[in-house]
């Protein structure tokens, strides 16, 4: 299961999500295919909402931003205890609207491994749709 990343005084956001990434990419390896198309459908639904939601409105809102990975957040809690492919995806999304915003290595480091999942989430369900 995952387990919440302990915050350290002086350990930097990016780092925190870096950690948490840490604990959800090797469930991914383990998924089978039910579970992989559940968290590519989880990660592909959130993240085109959040496109979406970005061209409405000012995506560069810090308060709104920061709502949206706060309710990411409690639905990764919820799920994490159930059902390890949504709550995988759900934090792919959360921590690459939240990296997207950060300038440290570790942020830079996580919004390019959240992109690759993203896109693989993409191209997965687009795949299994058109099947």
């Amino acid at each position: 299961m995952l387990a919440r990343v302990e915050k350290e005084p002086s350990m930097l956001r990016g780092t925190e999500l870096l950690d948490g990434m840490g604990l959800v990419l090797p469930n991914l390896n383990h998924f089978d295919d039910e579970q992989d198309l559940r968290c590519a459908t989880v990660t592909d639904v959130l993240s085109t909402y959040w496109d979406v939601l970005g061209a409405k409105i000012d995506k560069y809102d810090a308060r709104l931003r920061h709502k949206v990975v706060h309710s990411l957040r409690e639905m990764f809690d919820r799920c994490r205890q159930t059902d390890i492919s949504t709550a995988c995806g759900v934090y792919i999304v959360a921590a690459h609207i939240e990296a997207c915003h950060l300038d440290d290595d570790d942020a830079r480091l996580v919004r390019s491994l959240t992109a690759v999942h993203i896109h693989r989430a993409r191209a997965l369900t687009k795949a299994k749709a058109a099947a």
